[in-house]
């Protein structure tokens, strides 16, 4: 961990090398510059490399690390830490007594991260080690105990790069540093994008995942919208014999119901056009063209108006999706008025469904101290919206609330 020091940090990549100087709390200077191993290893010539090439090639070096000395010396560091698999095989080749393990699948164990300290590679050594590749061909680097078959070419070049770099910036030694310049991105999205990865865990569903992003975008009540959904989807299974639609489009209502109050967003006036027009703009994804208008059309008519065919953007649409949207909307009607106070009073709905009528047969929620849930206001509520029930269904709605005796009990009902 860097605390309080300051530390330069170099990240060498196969086409580029990333030079910065920070610490925990700021970065005060960053270039990338066109030092990587591989744009290297093209200036080397001849198995092994002839001298001149070599000192040409550290020539090389030393000019583009100059040209960013000069400002990085004036903020100063105390340190130099380099990152990536050039530095840790340069490391290990130095230090063959002590080779780097990984823990299984690239994670970091207690033991590793306490032991970064201690990875210290030292000038002498690293000069030493170019002076031992310089004469190996590629065939005899191979034969190297612990070297990478993939580094085999470029490790010298990185040799050299380092022990240029070392010179440039008058360090006798370096830290290796595990974390190379990719976890650091990897790091900074997650820190970034923290509430998008937690939803992902949490929601994998795409379609799932679209939906309840906007929901907490537009800061619905979610117990609300959650316990609509719930209704809803008690009198879409309780009323299939009527309707007749397939499983997917319960998902589709239960969306709805979570979407319905998102247009108080912009103003609780008119919110079920705000949330239509949300839904069609936002982007939901995973959604074809006519879910979405499934969806908008739903929370359009969740409240106030009908479905009408004076109504333009109702009327442009297929005849089966027009009879979709009307049953969808009949139903999240009725469930939105029987949660009128947002309290969740009705726990459960049961569909008894007779020649000329529809019985909706309430069980309220459990009582709380000793007083049961007055479900009055939500009894008032559903029956002025369930107007489209009837009308689509063509049967009186009837609601009724459950006798004690009558409601199952929590854990048999939760399990139906």
């Amino acid at each position: 961990p860097l605390a309080s020091r300051r530390a330069l940090l170099v990240d060498i990549g196969g086409g580029s090398v990333e030079v910065m100087v920070g610490d925990s709390r700021e970065l005060y200077f960053q270039r990338s510059l066109k030092l990587g191993v591989l744009r290297l290893l093209s200036q080397l010539k001849g198995d092994p490399p002839s001298q001149d090439d070599r000192a040409h090639l550290a020539e090389f070096c030393h000019r583009a690390l100059e040209r960013v000395a000069a400002p990085m010396q004036r903020i100063g560091f105390d340190f130099v830490a380099i990152s990536a698999g050039t530095a840790r095989a340069i490391y290990e080749l130095c230090n063959p007594a002590a080779p780097l393990s990984r823990p299984p699948d690239g994670e970091r164990s207690d033991r590793t991260e306490r032991s970064d300290r201690g990875r210290i590679v030292r000038f002498a050594d690293v000069y030493a080690l170019e002076q031992r590749l310089c004469t190996l061909s590629n065939l005899d680097r191979a034969r190297i105990p612990g070297l990478d078959a993939r580094r085999v070419d470029s490790i010298l070049p990185g040799v050299i790069l380092e022990r240029s770099l070392l010179e440039v910036f008058h360090a006798d030694q370096y830290q290796l540093c595990e974390a190379a310049l990719r976890e650091g991105v990897i790091h900074d999205y997650a820190a970034k994008n923290r509430p998008g990865i937690q939803l992902v865990d949490e929601f994998p569903d795409l379609r799932r995942r679209s939906v309840v992003t906007l929901m907490r975008r537009t800061q619905v009540r979610e117990p609300h919208a959650n316990h609509v959904a719930r209704l809803a989807l008690d009198l879409f299974r309780g009323l299939r014999p009527l309707h007749g639609l397939p499983n997917a489009d319960g998902e589709l209502l239960e969306f709805a119901a979570l979407l319905h109050d998102i247009g108080f967003y912009i103003a609780p006036s008119k919110h079920h056009k705000h949330g239509q027009y949300l839904i069609e703009n936002v982007g939901l994804a995973g959604f074809t063209p006519d879910e979405i208008a499934l969806l908008a059309q739903t929370v359009r008519y969740h409240r106030k108006s009908t479905p009408k065919d004076a109504h333009e953007a109702f009327a442009k649409l297929s005849d089966s999706l027009r009879r979709r949207i009307r049953i969808h909307a009949a139903l999240l009607r009725v469930a939105d008025g029987l949660d009128r106070t947002n309290r969740q009073l009705v726990r459960s709905i049961r569909c008894r469904i007779l020649s000329r009528d529809v019985e909706l047969v309430l069980t309220p929620a459990p009582a709380i101290a000793g007083d049961d849930p007055d479900v009055e206001l939500e009894l008032w509520s559903a029956r002025r919206k369930a107007d489209l029930l009837e009308e689509v269904f063509r049967r009186k709605v009837r609601l009724l609330v459950a006798p004690p005796g009558d409601q199952l009990p929590i854990e048999e009902e939760a399990a139906t």
